[in-house]
C-alpha cells in the first residue's frame, strides 16, 4: 500500500463521505415514528458530529497494550487503488456545513 498527502482530494472525499454519512443517519432515524421532526434533526446533529469527532481523532479512542490510540482516515479510489491519500483530519469541523445543506 502507498500512501499520499493529498489535501485537496481529501478534503472532496471527507466532504462527500460525512454527507453519506448523515444521508444514513437521517434515513435509519426517519424510520423511527416515535420520533418527531425536531428530535430527528437533534439526534442527527449530536450522532453525526459525535461520530466524526471518533473519525477523525479528535476524540480519545481508547487503549492499545496500555498506549491511547487515535484514528487516522484516508481514502482510495476502490479496492483496485493502491493509494491511500491523506490530509488534513478534520472531519467534525464540516458537520455544521452538512447540517445547512441536508435541511435546505
Amino acid at each position: 500500500m502507498n500512501t499520499e498527502q493529498a489535501p485537496e482530494l481529501y478534503q472532496q472525499c471527507v466532504e462527500a463521505f460525512a454527507k453519506q454519512l448523515a444521508n444514513t443517519i437521517a434515513a435509519v432515524l426517519k424510520n423511527e415514528a416515535s420520533l418527531t421532526p425536531s428530535q430527528r434533526e437533534s439526534l442527527l446533529s449530536s450522532l453525526l458530529f459525535s461520530t466524526c469527532t471518533q473519525i477523525s481523532g479528535s476524540s480519545f479512542a481508547g487503549r492499545v497494550n496500555g498506549e491511547e490510540i487515535y484514528p487516522v482516515l484516508g481514502f482510495s479510489h476502490g479496492e483496485s487503488d493502491e493509494t491511500v491519500h491523506f490530509g488534513s483530519n478534520t472531519v467534525h469541523e464540516i458537520v455544521p456545513s452538512i447540517l445547512r445543506e441536508l435541511k435546505a
